[in-house]
């Protein structure tokens, strides 16, 4: 009987260890697994909270009697019953959209099935994983910090290849300057203007690029200039017009000063211009005289702009433009403008050819003065002469291709 027992008891412990491994692996299967402990709860608590009732095993919810449903009366049987449901495809009870896995939303579950052990253990987990979150989030954001921060450094690298290209191919001002000094250049041997002509921007630019080949004789037939032009050229080392007293003092008044201004007036003007002539010569000019010939200038014009609505307008323009050049005259004789003026002068006798007229004036650094009323002739004359000495230069020299039929 002993080891009746003793077997008996085995076994029961046998069949209690295999319903609890059982349970045990189907709670880790299925979360909704409601343990055989917490089914007898759901029992306890449905009968003592809806006595008489039916109760549904699951849940431990009552269900009690439904006195509205049509198909059941409490009296017994109705007309009506037809002890089925015609519209339920499976009978009373069945529920054709159940798929037999249970409902995961009941809301009358209670627990998670994981017991106090496991729901500890989920609990832990999940905050282990929301920290785990956490920190994944930080390291991704410190690596988008981190491309953001190369993605500034190569653009800062892209804006310095940028700046380096730009400044390589970015032409200077010395190249920019030379590069407008050729154009103007090639204009002028082609087309200048009139005005560019006697006020000597046209020839200075011209002689300007033979400074450029000093003391270069140019393989060409000579082209000779006679005195009578040359002499017409007002040369200058700085600033000043010495043309309008080229005659050692002697002038021409224009009709408007000769009716504006007596023959006393004329003639004292005429005198402190040739004093101051003869004495430039002499390397010694005196600055009363100047200062007694400016006043006088002054005073003329002032006069002449008095009569502005009673001289005819052509006369009013070269009475301006007399006292203008009287004024350039007497500023290059303060100035000293004398000496080239008259060595100049002494070097042309005879006549030159514009080979030597422009070694010339390039050793010695002379300029050309704009040209008085007597001189607009002999200044185109010497621009034309210059521009076939340039081409031929140019051409010689290799520097430059000249086209002057061309206009630019």
């Amino acid at each position: 009987m002993s080891e009746l027992r003793t077997r008996l008891g085995i076994g029961g412990l046998a069949l209690g260890t295999v319903l609890t491994l059982a349970s045990s692996a189907q709670a880790q299967g299925n979360p909704y697994f409601i343990s055989p402990q917490q089914y007898w709860y759901n029992m306890q608590m449905a009968r003592y909270y809806n006595p008489g009732g039916a109760v549904n095993g699951m849940n431990g919810v009552g269900m009690g009697a439904n006195p509205y449903t049509p198909f059941a009366s409490p009296g017994g049987a109705t007309p009506y019953q037809t002890g089925a449901n015609p519209y339920t495809p499976g009978g009373i009870g069945t529920n054709p959209y159940d798929t037999g896995m249970g409902n995961p939303y009941n809301p009358f579950f209670f627990g998670n099935g994981l017991g106090a052990t496991g729901g500890a253990l989920y609990g832990s987990a999940e905050m282990a994983k929301a920290f785990g979150n956490v920190i994944t989030s930080q390291e991704q954001a410190r690596i988008m910090r981190q491309q953001a921060m190369q993605a500034a450094i190569d653009t800062q690298r892209k804006r310095f290849d940028f700046e380096l290209y730009k400044a390589a191919n970015t032409p200077t001002y010395t190249e920019e300057q030379m590069k407008i000094a050729r154009q103007v250049h090639k204009r002028i041997l082609s087309n200048s203007s009139p005005s560019e002509i006697l006020n000597g921007t046209a020839l200075n630019i011209l002689l300007d690029d033979a400074r450029k080949h000093p003391n270069k004789k140019v393989s060409m037939d000579p082209i000779p200039l006679s005195e009578d032009i040359l002499r017409r050229l007002n040369v200058t080392a700085g600033m000043g017009n010495m043309g309008l007293l080229r005659d050692n003092g002697k002038l021409v008044w224009p009709a408007a000063l000769q009716d504006l201004m007596s023959a006393e007036q004329r003639r004292t003007i005429e005198t402190l211009a040739q004093n101051l002539m003869n004495g430039a010569k002499n390397g010694k000019v005196d600055a009363n005289a100047l200062r007694d010939l400016g006043n006088e200038l002054d005073r003329t014009q002032a006069n002449l702009v008095k009569k502005v609505n009673e001289v005819p307008t052509i006369q009013y323009l070269e009475g301006k433009r007399f006292i203008r050049e009287f004024n350039d005259a007497r500023i290059a004789l303060e100035r000293g403008e004398a000496k080239a003026h008259f060595g100049f002068q002494d070097f042309v006798q005879g006549g030159k050819t514009i080979q030597e007229v422009v070694d010339y004036l390039v050793s010695r650094g002379l300029k050309l003065a704009p040209a008085t009323a007597a001189d607009e002739g002999s200044y185109r004359a010497f621009h034309s002469a210059l521009v076939a000495f340039d081409v031929a230069l140019n051409t010689q020299a290799g520097t430059t291709s000249v086209d002057t039929k061309e206009a630019p």
